[in-house]
């Protein structure tokens, strides 16, 4: 079927949150879809509980990460696409909510033009059943969104409020073995290359569940980890897109991957490997390239050299 959308969702441990979510999907407006839920190896009754979905209703496809993919959201994801039948992918969390005209407004732009995918907003739902406006979509009314944007984080969104056509996406995967920022990876690695422009719903179409056992809230709470995680994040997509970055692009992730390496450095117990330097220092002129090294030097053994790292600081030559 042509316009069938295919909803995947990756969950660990989210048995007494899935239900929720699985009940907003059903309750759509729009009703050609398929769910695809990969479960990445929990611990609790999420089989029982995805089986009695699946029984009720044969929309709703359950499966187990094979043994032989790698564990992780990302896994799982990429295993998901590989059972979608649908021409239209979105993917979402097992925690959160689909407003009820969620699909209907997310393809209609999609069938209507030639746009490969559209992004809307999404509310944030309190434990106490308040829901908040995300500010982080101010700008999104303000700006185009397209690759540059995002990757310069102008404009904002994630898996919950994006829709793709499956062509657009299908030389594209996940990454596997970042830990954190993967949805960040995957929409610049997508978008850069592709340079389209999206179509923006200036309306939120879903709700995130805000709750204190979140994988990033977790990591917000350990500095290194958090720190070491950001750097992966934008080390790891400076490689898969620098041959397609241009200029601020590629400044603007150098300089990340330079700010959080700097900050990493008061850790006595983290090290970065050298091969991963040179690439960062490739484009740097040699004066800041040493610029840059004395200032790890100080930020590690004296909490210091910041003078150093500002004069290190990558500008790409016009």
């Amino acid at each position: 079927m042509s316009d069938l959308i295919s909803i995947i969702i990756p969950t660990f441990n989210r048995a007494h949150l899935i239900d929720v979510t699985i009940a907003s999907i059903e309750n759509q407006s729009y009703s050609n879809w398929e769910c695809i839920v990969i479960d990445d190896g929990s611990s609790d009754d999420i089989n029982e509980v995805m089986f009695a979905f699946a029984e009720a209703n044969p929309k709703i496809k359950f499966y187990n990460r094979p043994a032989e993919h790698p564990k992780g959201a990302n896994s799982c994801r990429n295993y998901g696409l590989e059972k979608s039948k649908g021409n239209y992918i979105m993917w979402f969390d097992s925690d959160d909510i689909m407003l009820e005209n969620c699909l209907e407004l997310h393809i209609e732009p999609l069938l209507k033009s030639t746009h490969n995918y559209s992004v809307s907003k999404f509310d944030n739902l309190l434990s106490t059943g308040e829901r908040l406006i995300e500010p982080m979509f101010l700008n999104n009314t303000k700006e185009s969104i397209t690759g540059n944007k995002f990757l310069k984080q102008h404009i904002f969104f994630g898996t919950i409020n994006a829709m793709f056509k499956k062509h657009f996406i299908d030389h594209i995967r996940w990454n596997e073995n970042l830990k954190s920022g993967q949805e960040y990876n995957f929409f610049c690695n997508l978008l850069i290359r592709s340079r389209e422009k999206g179509f923006f719903i200036d309306e939120p179409l879903s709700l995130r569940l805000i709750h204190s056992d979140s994988i990033q809230s977790n990591q917000n709470r350990q500095e290194e980890a958090y720190l070491e995680n950001k750097l992966s994040c934008y080390y790891q997509t400076l490689q898969d897109t620098y041959e397609f970055l241009e200029k601020d692009e590629k400044e603007y992730l150098i300089n990340h991957c330079l700010s959080f390496y700097f900050r990493l450095m008061k850790f006595k117990s983290y090290s970065f490997n050298n091969h991963a330097l040179k690439f960062l220092q490739r484009d740097m002129t040699f004066v800041s390239g040493i610029s840059f090294r004395l200032s790890l030097l100080l930020k590690k053994y004296l909490n210091k050299g910041h003078f150093f790292y500002k004069k290190s600081k990558f500008t790409v030559n016009t």
